[in-house]
């Protein structure tokens, strides 16, 4: 087998401790690849009897940071999907 692709990614984390804040418990990681891509995403750790109010907190950060509402249909694109999307080895 020979490797078709070297990804190297650096990864920038972000959290808020803060206890007056919306945003309190969620964490962002944004994933920067040497071939020019980023991905982001954001996550909670909850009770299943909070899934529904954390989905809107993070739903709520995503529009925030990005101005992204949610009504785009376009679904993220990972680090390797990228790769082989853009140079179809």
């Amino acid at each position: 087998l020979h490797p078709f692709c070297r990804l190297e990614t650096k990864r920038s984390s972000w959290f808020t401790e803060a206890n007056d804040s919306p945003y309190t418990g969620l964490s962002v990681d944004l994933d920067a690849t040497n071939t020019g891509h980023t991905v982001g995403e954001v996550e909670i750790v909850c009770d299943e009897s909070e899934v529904e109010i954390s989905k809107q907190r993070v739903q709520a950060l995503i529009l925030e940071l990005t101005g992204n509402d949610g009504s785009d249909t376009n679904t993220a694109v990972g680090k390797l999907e990228h790769f082989l999307l853009s140079n179809r080895p």
